[in-house]
């Protein structure tokens, strides 16, 4: 049953004035961080800079573009070199943020909660030998379990991971990882090294939902954590009360190649670094280091979708025969919310969903039993809330297909397990589907190419429930759908794209002052108004009636809420106005230049 939550009622107060806004002063004597798109050779743009008093820090191989530092009162003189073709500030790149709502990455501790890790000798030493071809839900659901025998589960894929560094020494990543270069802040620190137990979680993480193995299992007691809500498919029983849980990756024997961008504080880089580890990724691939797919769980600011040296480098890999997955960014889940390089022409762009599974087994371990049924109490996969959704400023659709991203359950360092939401975590997922595919390709037929796997990705995901397609892209990934249209031949090496169009104003066109709307909404469900206001007004104001408010509490006496948001038309990685606000009864909200408040 569908209730009427709120009306919104937008009005606008205008200003007809000389408004114009603020603009940041630079102190003249600060450096500032460029990247500089010149054409090779570099030496005359080289030797210009530094007559500027600035420094060139890394020379790209794989593009026209140096990366350098240059006093901030010579940007116009650096404009104006001879051989300077544009120049982009050199912005920050970040880990997407963490998703809000209690998803905060949460380490599991087996011991403590009566299970064990085990990898396949101590599963066999323990219970003997188990049933050909098991596998965990996460593969199951996907469809990655079904390819396994066609695709030698990944064995002859390599994927790189463009992120904080891998754990080698984890038991379930044993001897499939490959050492790569930091580029990070960590460099000439005790921190220094892509493959280190030091190094922070995120990358181990991503690795693990793409390819954990060594037969990797977890042994639950009945009425465990896992065993209440896992299907009957994904464990297995061992009799006495005992349960395997299989925590197989979408391709469990694809090695990871590890390239370590992010410090091991987890903190920002310049984007210039994030160039560097993909420009030296393209080169290993034409210097014969067969990489076959790129995972690049990150994000900066959108601003000139397609065309800044980071989404030219993503073409670039494209180009060399890699595969290369973005997440889509947990900016959502405002339209226009797509993070670079998910911006890229030829990236495959992985949006989050929640499934129940998932869902219910991490409430049931932050709130015990139970908790889990009362948080998700519905079965449809949903697109995350944070998801960051299209379409890009080009009118390209967004997110090319989804996975899940709520909730995983995956590896952390020094043999660690636990749960992380986000798209970081749907991108290795779809990235494991791709190295899947690859391998079938590498085996029976090598003409086919990267645009070809990104293709048939789109083409086999599975659209579900009502969401938007500048939500959840082609739907959710399914890789037997994948392999079955790759094998068939049908798909082409083309570059496709959906295309939408801009994204148009629905309320506050010209110079209406105020507007009004109802909507209802069901569980999951969102609703977009998207406003376009002239320069010269002088604040919003929003009011938001709740029909019948206050909102009575969900199942088991939780607050039950719904979620407002505002954002302005900036691209993905861009602050929202108001963000995550939750609203159970009448609210206002006032926004204006440089501020926003909030009553009820």
């Amino acid at each position: 049953m569908r209730k009427r939550l709120f009306a919104g009622l937008i009005i606008l107060s205008l200003m007809f004035g000389g408004y114009l806004p603020a603009t940041a002063q630079q102190d003249g004597a600060s450096m500032i961080g460029v990247i500089v798109h010149t054409a090779k050779p570099y030496a005359g743009v080289i030797a210009g800079i530094e007559a500027l008093g600035g420094e060139v820090t890394i020379q790209y191989a794989n593009a026209d573009a140096v990366a350098a530092s240059v006093p901030a009162d010579r940007f116009a003189d650096l404009l104006a070199l001879k051989g300077v073709d544009q120049v982009e500030k050199d912005l920050i790149v970040q880990l997407p943020p963490t998703p809000e709502g209690g998803l905060a990455p949460t380490v599991f501790d087996p011991a403590g909660n009566g299970m064990e890790l085990l990898d396949a000798a101590g599963v066999a030493e323990r219970f003997g030998d188990l049933p050909e071809n098991y596998f965990s839900y996460l593969s199951d659901v996907t469809g990655a379990q079904d390819t396994w025998a066609e695709t030698g589960f990944g064995a002859d894929s390599i994927i790189a991971v463009i992120d904080t560094g891998t754990d080698a020494s984890h038991v379930c990543l044993s001897g499939r990882v490959i050492a790569g270069p930091d580029f990070s802040p960590d460099v000439g620190t005790p921190f220094e090294g892509s493959t280190l137990v030091t190094n922070h979680y995120h990358g181990t993480f991503v690795g693990g939902v793409a390819a954990t193995g060594n037969g990797c299992a977890l042994v639950d007691v009945l009425g465990g954590l896992f065993e209440t809500h896992l299907p009957p498919e994904a464990k297995i029983d061992l009799g006495g009360g005992f349960f395997l849980i299989p925590l197989l990756g979408i391709a469990p024997e694809a090695q990871i190649y590890a390239v370590k961008t992010f410090p091991h504080t987890g903190a920002g880089v310049p984007t210039s670094i994030i160039n560097q580890a993909l420009d030296h990724v393209i080169s290993e691939k034409l210097d014969g280091f067969d990489i076959d797919v790129v995972n690049m769980s990150l994000g900066g600011a959108s601003l000139y979708d397609g065309h800044t040296l980071n989404e030219m480098l993503v073409d670039a890999a494209t180009d060399a025969g890699m595969v290369v997955v973005a997440a889509a960014g947990n900016e959502g889940p405002a339209p226009g919310s797509v993070a670079r390089p998910g911006t890229a022409f030829s990236a495959l762009t992985a949006g989050a969903v929640a499934d129940p599974v998932h869902s219910r087994i991490f409430w049931d371990a932050v709130f015990g039993p139970g908790q889990g049924l009362a948080m998700y109490p519905t079965d449809e996969f949903r697109v995350a809330d944070f998801s960051s959704r299209g379409p890009l400023g080009d009118g390209r659709a967004g997110p090319d297909l989804s996975a899940a991203g709520v909730a995983n359950f995956s590896l952390f360092p020094g043999q660690g397990l636990g749960w992380a939401s986000g798209t970081s975590f749907a991108t290795p997922t779809i990235a494991g589907g791709a190295a899947l595919l690859n391998a079938w390709a590498e085996n029976n037929d090598p003409s086919i190419g990267p645009r070809a796997l990104r293709n048939a990705l789109m083409d086999g995901a599975v659209p579900f429930g009502d969401w938007s397609p500048l939500a959840q892209g082609h739907g959710y990934l399914n890789v037997a759908n994948s392999l079955a249209l790759v094998m068939s031949g049908k798909v082409n090496n083309g570059l496709r794209h959906d295309s939408v169009g801009q994204l148009k104003p629905t309320v506050l066109r010209g110079n209406q002052s105020t507007v009004s709307q109802t909507v209802t909404l069901a569980p999951g469900e969102t609703y977009d108004w998207v406003f376009e206001i002239s320069e010269n007004t002088e604040s919003v104001v929003i009011d938001i009636d709740v029909d019948g408010g206050p909102i009575p509490p969900g199942p088991g006496a939780l607050a039950n809420s719904f979620e407002f948001y505002v954002k302005s038309a900036k691209g993905g990685g861009q602050d929202y106005i108001i963000d995550t606000l939750n609203v159970f009864d009448d609210a206002t909200a006032t926004i204006g230049d440089g501020f926003t408040t909030l009553a009820g």
